[in-house]
């Protein structure tokens, strides 16, 4: 399970204010506390003391929570419902629809200017954990004002909700790191927050572990699903090595960032691009190793995509791939590339703009996609503007404190930009309807997760016509071949890192070599993707060779399942709508295949499925 876990600062707001409020009930009981006893009482009563204040505090939280959310109103984009504090939603009469094919979730009614990075104080997390560890080996003293039943629950939900708090915050300053990556402060504070993460979360999960494996367990396991106890119990301190690894792999991460981000000619900086990957792969494969695993293709499949496929698996899918998708892959770029590619341009679009055009088809493709589509826009939870300092990334991220993703994008400036905010909605719809505490939450199953991205974006192209007029067919075009695009490359990379980790002392001119081969095997250089030269040196500008090794595969899996959605789209698209609607709402803690089968996909890894799908949309693609 990866760790997760960050620093930010607590906001109790009303729906105009930002000011923060705790400090303030704080200072409050702490003074009142203090006065009311002497200075002997004092000394006598300081282990206690904590322990009162800190469940003063939850209480006085709860309760000036509660009377901030009863006096506040809607600047004018509907009712709330009053559901676990400030909270915003749709359909306050109906908060919980019992035909609803999402869970309920409520999410902060924020600002309409949106969510900014704030830092945190990491001194209310550590007030939480000291205030926890008695109850590790015995039984709190119940003279306090509550006792072990009661107030250990409170401990734990402050401990979750705080670890929220955290992580929403390290990823509001992710997304100004990747705002402007050259800024040093900005970047060096990232750095440091990497390495306070790793040390937190580990201080986290010993204090759980132990309060799980002590005489108060069973009020710890009432919060906590199977896969949470079960990680809990098997947790192993991190080791200095393992912290030294993780904080080596993340300065490695944005040593490359910064180079990618100044790059201007990937051949010229070529020697730099693959000394850099030579040392990632070193530092993953060791990390694999401690937790026993051979190599780091085995690891990341098992531990941090939660896969329920093998790599054997990916192999025959490679094969499959390269004869049935390929093919096809290389009919639709011939096909966009005789069409009138200069209309893409004429759609620079702001985001703004962006999301207004799209918003009446969000509905029709079926209404309960309103909902988060409406908060998405109401409370600016995105960043898809263009600009120079940005890091040419895009991508969808949480913010647990306020129940809520956000989506951040660099744009081509050209039609794709529809499309990528399409594929990014997918995933914010998805996230926006599922609400787990960050701190136990494991990375889920991207398979699932790019299946709600790529299976909207192809459900989408019914409504070209009306977007895009007389240039419907070329964007069309190059919407189906980025999607083929993400089959064929997902397969190319997956197999490229196979390689890669199989073979660590691999020179900088093998990974050249090896990047050009697998681009002529998978019809890159037929496509007009790349150049035979090129191909040696252009593979460095894909990030997640870097980033986030492993993943690449996840994007051919998921395209061919949002293909098959597409592909019964073509006979009966409310069949498919329904299939789509049914994944969309799929938790991400459910595996690929199990996912599959629960929403009535087919198994892509299964004799045929990859040929059929093939043959099926091949006139569509043509």
């Amino acid at each position: 399970m990866k760790l997760l876990c960050v620093y930010y600062i607590i906001l109790l707001r009303d729906s105009d204010c930002h000011c923060s409020i705790v400090p303030n009930i704080v200072e409050f009981l702490l003074n009142h506390w203090k006065a009311s006893i002497d200075d002997d009482c004092e000394t006598k009563m300081k282990k206690k003391s904590t322990t009162l204040i800190t469940t003063i505090l939850i209480i006085a939280i709860s309760v000036f929570t509660c009377f901030t959310l009863s006096s506040a109103e809607d600047p004018g984009a509907g009712p709330f419902a009053q559901v676990s504090g400030l909270r915003w939603t749709d359909d306050a009469k109906n908060p919980k629809n019992p035909d609803s094919i999402y869970p309920y979730v409520s999410h902060a009614d924020l600002s309409p200017a949106g969510v900014a990075y704030s830092g945190y104080d990491e001194s209310r997390l550590n007030i939480i954990l000291d205030e926890l560890k008695p109850y590790e080996k015995k039984a709190a003293d119940d003279k306090v004002i509550l006792n072990t039943e009661t107030a250990l629950p409170l401990l734990l939900d402050s401990l979750f909700e705080e670890t929220d708090r955290l992580n929403t915050q390290l990823s509001l300053l992710d997304i100004k790191y990747y705002k402007d990556a050259n800024n040093e402060e900005i970047s060096d504070l990232s750095a440091k927050y990497a390495d306070q993460n790793v040390a937190i979360s580990d201080e986290c999960f010993q204090v759980l572990r132990d309060i799980l494996k002590g005489p108060n367990g069973a009020l710890l396991k009432e919060k906590l699903t199977d896969e949470e106890e079960e990680f809990l119990a098997t947790y192993e301190d991190m080791t200095a090595r393992e912290k030294k690894l993780y904080n080596k792999e993340t300065k490695l991460v944005q040593k490359y960032d910064k180079l990618l981000l100044n790059c201007s000619d990937p051949k010229e900086d070529n020697r730099e691009f693959t000394q850099i990957l030579s040392d990632l792969v070193k530092v993953r494969n060791q990390i694999a190793h401690i937790y026993g695993y051979d190599n780091y293709p085995d690891y990341a499949y098992n531990e941090i995509y939660c896969r329920d496929y093998s790599s054997d698996d990916a192999a025959a899918l490679y094969a499959d791939v390269k004869k049935y998708i390929v093919p096809l892959y290389v009919a639709s770029c011939d096909k966009f590339y005789h069409s009138d590619v200069q209309a893409i341009f004429d759609y620079d679009d702001s985001g703004d703009t962006i999301l207004e055009r799209i918003a009446p088809y969000i509905g029709q493709i079926h209404p309960e996609l309103k909902t988060s589509f409406n908060y998405l826009r109401r409370f600016h939870m995105y960043d898809i503007d263009d600009s120079p300092q940005k890091l040419d990334v895009g991508f969808t991220t949480d913010l647990p404190e306020y129940g809520s993703p956000y989506i951040f994008n660099k744009p081509y400036c050209e039609a794709a930009d529809y499309s990528v905010t399409i594929h990014e909605f997918g995933h914010f719809n998805a996230g926006f309807h599922h609400k787990d505490h960050s701190l136990l939450m494991s990375e889920g199953s991207y398979d699932i997760a790019e299946i709600q991205s790529q299976g909207l974006e192809l459900l989408f192209l019914e409504y070209y016509d009306e977007l895009f007029g007389d240039s419907a067919d070329v964007v069309e075009s190059e919407t189906i071949s980025n999607i083929l695009a993400g089959i064929v490359t997902g397969c190319m990379y997956d197999e490229f890192q196979q390689e890669l980790f199989a073979n660590p002392d691999m020179s900088g001119k093998e990974m050249n070599a090896l990047a050009a081969k697998l681009a002529d095997e998978y019809g890159l250089i037929d496509a007009g993707y790349t150049s035979k030269d090129l191909a040696h040196y252009d593979w460095v500008q894909v990030s997640h060779t870097y980033e986030s090794p492993m993943y690449y595969i996840s994007y051919a899996t998921s395209a061919l399942s949002a293909l098959d959605i597409w592909a019964e789209s073509l006979d009966d698209r409310n069949s498919a709508v329904d299939k789509y609607m049914k994944i969309s709402a799929v938790d991400l803690d459910k595996a690929y295949l199990e996912g599959l089968k629960e929403c009535g996909l087919r198994n892509i890894f299964e004799d045929g499925v990859v040929k059929d799908i093939a043959e099926t949309i091949k006139p569509a693609v043509q």
